[in-house]
């Protein structure tokens, strides 16, 4: 999209030694080895619709890499005043310059100033720009304007919007697509090339906030007038307006030249970051000769909402040609007059922000354009107390002391021995004391928690959010860190500063769950002997342990039950205070006659007594347990019958007595098990 195409500069070219002073999106690429002596750039003002939808307070005009000492004109005749300035050095490789228009507060906190959308029905044309620098009208945009001196990496624009959460802030509405020009400044070269002075403009489009790879950015038209002025011919910011064709002789953008159309429309998009970028893609740039070195070149770029069609994958406009596709050219946006001026004269701004006291001034050039060093310093009157305007840079800076409306002119004298001089008053407000703000309290929500392991009860750790007052903190009955028990427990809050402003009380509530099942201790295997042919009375203890209550512990069958012949599975159920409940299972074995006589007889062999008895003993046994398997039980129970009475200590000799009668009560109990008591006959 290149218009014309601009000369190199040829080697071993010689540069003036240039103060740069750029304007509103200008940019002035000079060798890093140029001195700066002699400031010249270019000024710039723009018109801009709000098509916000509705009413604005104002506007930000945000300068990355730039101080604020590099502010030099604002452009301040419309509904908002002078703009505030202010530098934010967070990162300080690439501090950032904010120009503030921002509405001032009525009495009632309700906004003094704002901007009227524009009417959808009818859409304001570029020739009703004019109006926008007569605060008396309020049609549906304004004029803004600042110039500056340094390198901008990027100047974005926005809107300031009511905050639609929080009712008299005001936020950043959408991003303002008016581009902004770039200018590059080649002076001539020696005589003997015989090459004039040019200046070379372009513009590029805004990147989106959040960039996306595969998305082309927003769409709009650009029409471009430009004129060049005859050598020596200054322009200032506040010339550069809209066209007014109501009023003859008023000043304009054109200055005493008429407009030429440099681009009838151009599609001005740019392309996703993925792609690759051709040298000249992106930006519209034009060039022009200077013969005399010191011409004034004014342009005015006018830009429209693009209506056509895009593509569906990437968003990249399908018209380019407005003659195939005239309902593709939408309202107008704005349009942004930029005026390059080789050499700027020295001046001073029309008016400084305000001030607070015991609040740090924003470092400011009073002193602008002219060649440099400067002579500074305040004529008449005084400076606020704390504030200082340095006498070689023309910086003003501190911090004022007190409150007050200060009024004082300010003298330079630049290089070349030009004088300027201008009276300024500096409003100081009051320190403002921020009154004690009552803290407020964040109703924490319920809290419920699990004991903690092996414990009746659970530490529970709780912050309520305190707002309102940073210097208050959480007051809590009882606090976190506390055991809370089983159950639920109501928790009071309040906040409170160190001078004592409290908030109302807050509750909550923290439940304690028992989650823990009860422990339960069983044994693995009971063995009893029947002592009866129905069996044998169980005894088993089981235990349960809890860690909040004694758990109840019921066992199917219960101890004390007279439990069969064979295996029986008794089944616990431990149950706590909380309806935890364990269940567990063992088993009971009775033993019948066969097996206690089994066991009589391994006993019987292992018994420390002469081998003749021991046989003795072992035969009658055997013999029983033989009868028993066959089923002859009476034969079974006599055969023990007779060894009992055998076992008598005057009938078997080489028995101790205790032994014989531990072998007597076995048979007796073995002999009842098989039916039969100790007075039975065979």
């Amino acid at each position: 999209m290149n218009l014309h195409a601009v000369p190199p500069i040829p080697a071993g070219s010689l540069l003036p030694r240039i103060r740069p002073l750029i304007a509103l999106a200008a940019l002035l690429a000079l060798p890093a080895s140029a001195f700066a002596d002699t400031a010249y750039g270019s000024l710039n003002n723009f018109d801009v619709v709000n098509d916000t939808g509705g009413k604005c307070y104002g506007f930000s005009i945000e300068l990355d890499d730039l101080h604020s000492t590099d502010i030099q004109y604002t452009y301040d005749y419309n509904h908002y005043g002078v703009p505030v300035i202010s530098e934010d050095r967070s990162d300080p490789a690439h501090p950032r310059v904010f120009v503030r228009y921002e509405s001032k507060k009525n009495p009632d906190g309700s906004f003094a100033s704002f901007t009227n959308p524009q009417d959808p029905a009818n859409p304001l044309a570029p020739t009703d720009g004019h109006a926008f620098t007569n605060p008396a009208l309020n049609m549906g945009g304004e004029h803004f304007g600042v110039s500056f001196g340094g390198n901008p990496t990027r100047v974005k624009y926005n809107w300031l919007v009511q905050d639609p959460a929080n009712p008299g802030t005001l936020i950043l509405g959408p991003l303002v697509t008016i581009a902004t020009p770039t200018f590059t400044y080649i002076p001539a070269v020696v005589p003997a090339v015989g090459a004039a002075a040019q200046v070379r403009a372009a513009i590029a489009p805004e990147p989106p906030e959040n960039e996306d790879r595969d998305q082309y950015g927003p769409a709009v038209w650009v029409k471009i007038l430009k004129t060049v002025q005859k050598s020596g011919r200054k322009v200032k910011l506040g010339d550069l307006m809209s066209d007014d064709p109501h009023r003859d002789g008023d000043k304009t953008w054109e200055g005493d030249e008429q407009a030429e159309t440099e681009i009838e429309w151009e599609l001005f998009q740019r392309r996703p970051a993925n792609k690759q970028r051709e040298e000249g893609e992106d930006e519209i740039e034009a060039g022009d000769n200077l013969p005399e070195g010191d011409e004034v070149v004014t342009r005015r770029y006018e830009f429209y909402t693009y209506t056509g069609s895009v593509s569906p994958k990437d968003g990249q406009a399908e018209c380019s040609d407005l003659d195939k596709c005239p309902d593709a050219l939408g309202a107008y946006i704005g349009a942004q007059m930029a005026g390059f001026d080789q050499a700027l004269p020295l001046g001073m701004p029309d008016a400084l922000q305000g001030g607070q006291s015991g609040a740090p001034y924003v470092n400011r050039s009073v002193v602008v354009g002219g060649n440099t060093p400067y002579v500074v310093k305040v004529s008449e009157g005084e400076l606020p107390e704390g504030l200082r305007i340095d006498p070689v840079t023309g910086v003003l800076s501190g911090t004022p002391a007190r409150a007050g409306v200060f009024q004082f002119k300010v003298s330079a004298l630049d290089a070349d021995k030009v004088e300027f001089a201008k009276t300024f008053q500096l409003t100081v407000a009051a320190e403002i004391v921020a009154p004690p703000v009552l803290p407020t309290l964040q109703r924490p929500a319920p809290i419920v928690v699990a004991t903690d392991a092996q414990q009746s009860g659970a530490i529970v750790r709780f912050a309520p959010v305190v707002r309102g007052n940073p210097a208050a903190i959480a007051i809590c009955n009882p606090p976190s860190g506390s055991v809370f028990p089983v159950g639920t427990t109501v928790v009071t809050c309040h906040a409170e500063t160190p001078e004592g402003l409290r908030s109302d009380d807050y509750t909550f509530t923290v439940t304690v769950e028992d989650r823990t099942k009860p422990v339960l201790t069983l044994p693995a295997l009971v063995c009893l002997n029947a002592t009866s042919p129905r069996g044998a009375l169980a005894s088993f203890a089981p235990t349960a342990s809890d860690n909040c209550s004694v758990a109840d512990l019921i066992c199917v069958p219960a101890s004390g039950t007279v439990l069969p012949l064979g295996d029986t599975v008794v089944t616990c159920t431990a149950i706590d205070a909380s309806g935890n409940k364990t269940v567990g299972k063992f088993v009971v074995r009775v033993k019948g006659a066969e097996q206690q006589l089994r066991e009589l007889l391994f006993h019987v062999v292992n018994l420390p007594i002469a081998t003749k008895v021991r046989n003795a003993l072992v035969h009658e046994i055997r013999d029983s347990l033989d009868k028993l398997r066959r089923g002859k039980v009476r034969d079974a129970s006599g055969r023990l019958a007779g060894l009992s009475e055998e076992l008598q200590p005057r009938k078997l000799k080489g028995l101790a007595p205790a032994e014989a009668a531990s072998l007597r009560e076995e048979l007796a109990r073995i002999r009842v098990v098989l039916g039969w008591s100790a007075g039975d006959e065979e």
